[in-house]
């Protein structure tokens, strides 16, 4: 799965000129549910959704880790 996205390249806020991706394998969806600490995964996760991931890599913001 590829995702993309216009996240920040660093800590301090720099966004990119290019459109970022990344490749990340498809979880389970119970995988990405327990990944939610809100309590609302069932209204953000459904049967309709693609779930993708990797430990540091994401297109939304720069990884703390």
């Amino acid at each position: 799965l590829k995702v993309a996205g216009w996240g920040e390249l660093d800590h301090f806020g720099t966004s990119p000129e290019k459109l970022q991706a990344v490749k990340v394998p498809i979880m389970p969806l119970e995988s990405c549910k327990k990944g939610y600490k809100d309590g609302n995964e069932d209204a953000l996760i459904t049967g309709d959704t693609f779930c993708g991931g990797l430990l540091n890599k994401d297109s939304c913001k720069v990884s703390t880790n």
